[in-house]
């Protein structure tokens, strides 16, 4: 994933509003996105098109219905739009029903976000992130220490960036808009390293797209 701004903890990716419980330091399952969140899964699994994604033609504008956020997608992207709000606990993956997936149509590189609404401060959010990594996916990323941390901004707000090698690449942007917490995440089964100048470039420019609700 690209260059160095950033985790987040997000598309591509998000927190939710609404009837998500708000999430305290001691809840270790309920404080952020976590960059866990796409762990989890394979590292073969393909996100290619599904019977109930939405594909452009040329550049997009995708509005999540269930966490309110919009991000501007790469002609060619599909969608896959949550189907639950996340109530802020655990750590879903790529594959979890409460998280929005862009990807392109191509490859097996996808960013998935979802959100909840946080009590942490963004620092405690992204320590959050990094706790809940080991806490829930220690045994596909065994590190206990992302490979890099920097700051970024996410629509005007500061935000976080975190980048892990978990045999594949897994980086994550977490970003506090309103008392909501947003995580968005990218993962490259194809990458087996903690970042990669193509994948940072295309999280990048969607998270430069990416608006918050108002």
């Amino acid at each position: 994933m690209k260059h160095r701004r950033l985790l987040v903890a997000g598309l591509l990716i998000v927190y939710g509003c609404g009837s998500s419980p708000a999430v305290s330091p001691s809840s270790a399952s309920a404080a952020g996105a976590s960059p866990n969140a796409s762990l989890g899964a394979s590292p073969n699994a393909s996100l290619g098109a599904s019977p109930n994604a939405s594909v452009g033609s040329s550049p997009s504008s995708y509005t999540s219905a269930i966490y309110g956020y919009s991000v501007t997608l790469p002609a060619g992207w599909q969608t896959r739009p949550a189907k639950a709000r996340w109530d802020g606990s655990g750590a879903p993956g790529h594959d979890d029903p409460t998280v929005d997936i862009v990807e392109p149509t191509t490859g097996v590189m996808s960013v998935f976000a979802f959100a909840a609404p946080i009590t942490l401060d963004l620092t405690g959010y992204a320590r959050d992130v990094v706790a809940r990594n080991v806490q829930f996916h220690g045994d596909t990323c065994s590190s206990p220490t992302p490979d890099k941390i920097e700051p970024a901004n996410v629509a005007g707000e500061p935000a976080t960036f975190i980048a892990w090698n978990c045999g594949i690449l897994i980086n994550i942007v977490v970003v506090i808009h309103a008392g909501i917490g947003y995580e968005f995440v990218m993962r490259d089964p194809d990458v087996h390293a903690a970042t990669d100048p193509t994948d940072r470039k295309a999280f990048d420019d969607l998270l430069a797209s990416v608006k918050f609700p108002s």
